[in-house]
């Protein structure tokens, strides 16, 4: 049986054959996966290595050629034209450099994919998101800093501070109630007018499991109910008694109903 989501052991037969420079097919028939899957774990989950550079100015930069600062201290550090270098194998599969034959002389910068630290960016990434909250202490930062005076000072919703700010606040208006909510800024609900005026909603304490009907764990709609009475009312053959076939009368505070001549009392009585 196929698991929704990789385990350690695969992700470890993942990085020995990416060291022996199997494809990415072979890799997800080895692991009972497509090779979609594969790459995006590998994309999602590689690392950075630097090149180290020891007792030399090597000007790792696409700009090598036409740059003043290329070679000296100052082309890494303080060029403004410095744009690094990257391989072109690297946006290729399989996008790391485990099984390169080149990486021990190579001098650019190298991506890795490594089991254990992929098993354990998985793990805090699903602890973070079930928890709710994919946002850095730094962003919860910037963020309050700039819209708690908004909303505390000028009173402004949380709707036109969302509608103002679409480069601070990059995730989705949802999202942003829920941080507010679960108060990861500043400002509370009593900074916030309109939540404060109203009221919450009341329970009827008189409810009980007699008011469900069908056997529904939940309370149907109206428009439910009608639907499934006009199915049950055309299964049984029975023709639909319409409030146009009766009139009503309170005569002498008597109700009584007065069947047009045209309804049977058989059809009436089924």
């Amino acid at each position: 049986m196929k698991q929704k989501h990789l385990s350690l052991d695969e992700r470890e037969i993942i990085e020995d054959m990416l060291k022996e420079k199997f494809n990415l097919t072979q890799i997800g028939e080895k692991v009972g996966k497509h090779r979609t899957t594969i790459s995006k774990e590998i994309l999602n989950h590689r690392f950075k290595k630097d090149y180290i550079q020891y007792n030399t100015y090597f000007a790792n930069c696409v700009n090598v050629d036409t740059c003043e600062n290329a070679g000296t201290k100052w082309c890494k550090h303080s060029c403004k034209n410095y744009k690094e270098k990257e391989c072109v194998l690297l946006n290729t599969p399989p996008y790391v450099c485990n099984g390169c034959s080149k990486k021990s002389r190579c001098r650019l910068s190298k991506y890795y994919y490594r089991a254990k630290d992929a098993n354990n960016e998985y793990i805090s990434f699903r602890s973070e998101s079930r928890q709710g909250i994919r946002i850095s202490k730094d962003e919860i930062y910037e963020i309050n800093n700039i819209i708690t005076p908004l909303i505390r000072d000028k009173k402004q919703s949380i709707n036109h501070v969302f509608i103002n700010h679409p480069d601070l606040l990059y995730f989705s208006k949802t999202t942003f109630y829920t941080y507010a909510n679960n108060n990861i800024f500043s400002f509370r609900n009593i900074d916030l007018p309109r939540k404060v005026k109203y009221k919450p909603r009341k329970n009827n304490e008189n409810f009980t499991d007699d008011w469900f009907v069908f056997g529904e764990i939940f309370p149907l709609p109206t428009s439910t109910i009608q639907a499934r009475r006009d199915k049950l009312v055309e299964l049984s053959g029975v023709k639909r008694i319409r409030i146009h076939d009766f009139n009503y009368t309170n005569f002498f505070k008597i109700p009584t109903f007065m069947i047009k001549p045209l309804i049977y009392k058989e059809l009436l009585s089924n």
